[in-house]
């Protein structure tokens, strides 16, 4: 992948990055009413067996380590360029599963 194609690739990222935030945000939200009411007795979002490093309640604490992942993945040389693609992979798993998930609890 050359230069300007990683830079498209992570400018799109960036873009798709700050429109999650307002989903996440907004299911936060949601999701702190249902623990005033007593409800959303869990402890994470999504299990040990997720493609996440972190085990929190909110959406927002997930799409902070899609962020980071997104800022490692632009310091990370052109070279090797395999390495790059791999970064890439996990982190579009990881929006994924957001997405997902967001989706998911848009339904209830």
């Amino acid at each position: 992948m050359t230069t300007t194609n990683q830079e498209q690739v992570i400018a799109r990222l960036q873009e798709e990055l700050k429109a999650l935030y307002r989903k996440c945000v907004d299911a936060d939200q949601k999701l702190s009413q249902f623990r005033t009411q007593g409800m959303a007795k869990f402890t994470a979002l999504f299990g040990t067996d997720s493609p996440f490093d972190v085990q929190a309640k909110t959406f927002s604490d997930y799409l902070a380590e899609a962020a980071a992942d997104l800022d490692a993945l632009t310091k990370l040389p052109e070279q090797p360029a395999q390495q790059w693609q791999d970064h890439l992979n996990q982190l579009l798993i990881k929006l994924q599963a957001i997405h997902q998930l967001l989706a998911r609890f848009k339904t209830i």
